[in-house]
């Protein structure tokens, strides 16, 4: 079972900055997804990389932070690579705690998604290089799902409560279950959406693992969705 107590959270609150448009104004419509689909085909390499306990970290004393969205951009170039048969190599837990405590001048603030996006886009990341292209997404479920199906993935920006701590630990989709502790907010998180199981649950990547989800835990608790177009997808030539 894994230790939740550890589990690091790193979102800042969402902004949605002047000139950052949805995908609505590039995209006519997008494509509709099947009733269920996996890019990864049920892959499931996942690395904490920093975000909790991870014996591999050295740097920061081998402390977890909340790099959770440097993290989710791992996972959306791993996503994209398995999927387009593109080579990617993993970043180690410390080139990748390394980058996200330089990008805050050595403090464990976490990230605004939404000006990673733009850094990842102008600048680049270590294992990723520049992004080529992003947009934000409708909080809608069936537009959350055309868009991951479109692009390989959706980088949400969630809120996580003592429910989902209880049902991570449990080894339980995140799900609403009516209790006081479902509102209970513990912490702003960045996870990767990328497998749909059925029209009300699906899987994101977070904390080293495979992650479920139900269509009710999407509307409560996801406050960003975004995607990216990635190197991968590009040199696969539309393939992904």
């Amino acid at each position: 079972m894994p230790d939740t107590r550890q589990f690091k959270f790193g979102r800042q609150a969402a902004t949605y900055p002047i000139g950052y448009r949805g995908i609505e104004r590039y995209v006519a419509s997008l494509p509709e997804p099947p009733m269920t689909f996996d890019p990864t085909n049920g892959f499931d390499g996942f690395h904490i990389l920093g975000n909790g306990p991870d014996p591999s970290l050295t740097v920061h004393g081998g402390a977890p932070v909340g790099d959770c969205a440097w993290v989710a951009t791992v996972n959306i170039e791993l996503i994209d690579s398995v999927e387009t048969d593109q080579a990617f190599t993993i970043p180690s837990s410390d080139e990748v705690v390394t980058d996200y405590l330089r990008y805050n001048h050595g403090k464990d603030v976490g990230a605004n998604l939404s000006q990673l996006l733009a850094y990842w886009h102008t600048v680049g990341l270590p294992w990723a290089g520049k992004l080529p292209a992003y947009a934000s997404l409708s909080l809608d479920w069936d537009t959350f799902w055309a868009g991951t199906y479109a692009f390989g993935t959706g980088y949400l920006g969630i809120t996580v409560t003592e429910t989902m701590m209880s049902q991570t630990q449990s080894q339980e989709a995140w799900d609403l279950t009516g209790l006081s502790t479902d509102r209970n907010v513990l912490g702003g998180h960045a996870v990767v959406g990328f497998s749909k199981e059925s029209n009300d649950v699906g899987v994101v990547a977070t904390w080293g693992m495979r992650q479920r989800f139900t269509r009710r835990w999407f509307e409560a608790c996801v406050e960003e969705d975004n995607v990216a177009l990635t190197a991968a997808q590009i040199a696969a030539k539309g393939n992904g």
